[in-house]
């Protein structure tokens, strides 16, 4: 009887040892996402900020005394800057949504990123990577005069 009570603490043990590893691996990774996450934003904001600064179109402005954006000059700012900002990260990015708003004076942008689990591979068949998303946002202030 004595050594089945031993037994049972060492079950719990392992136990206890297995639910507290799978939690950590959990954290780990998801810490992980969640950091890619935060620099997905800031590259998204920052492509952002360079379309609507390579977009602005001089020519319709000369003429009109409106800031409007150039669809084609923006798009082409928005990919460069995320070429040369994710160039380090060790995620590829692509852009999945592009909108100018109405009136030309608002862009919007989501970035996508696929990020590889580390552990949760190992513990778990299908959760290899997981994709996380950010959105940046970027408009011409019209003058008031």
């Amino acid at each position: 009887m004595k050594k089945r009570k031993g037994a049972i603490l060492v079950i719990g043990f392992v136990f206890l040892v297995c639910i507290t590893l799978c939690l950590g691996i959990l954290v780990f990774d998801l810490g992980g996402a969640l950091s890619v996450h935060s620099d997905l934003a800031n590259i998204a904001n920052a492509a952002a900020v360079a379309g609507v600064r390579k977009g602005f179109s001089e020519e319709v402005f000369m003429q009109t005394g409106k800031r409007v954006l150039d669809p084609g000059k923006a798009r082409e700012g928005v990919e460069q800057s995320l070429r040369d900002n994710a160039r380090n990260a060790s995620w590829n990015v692509k852009l999945t949504k592009f909108e100018i708003q109405s009136d030309k004076s608002l862009l919007n942008i989501e970035v996508e990123a696929t990020v590889p689990m580390t552990f949760m591979k190992a513990v778990s068949n299908g959760l290899k990577e997981t994709k996380v998303k950010a959105k940046g946002t970027a408009a011409i202030k019209q003058k008031r005069i």
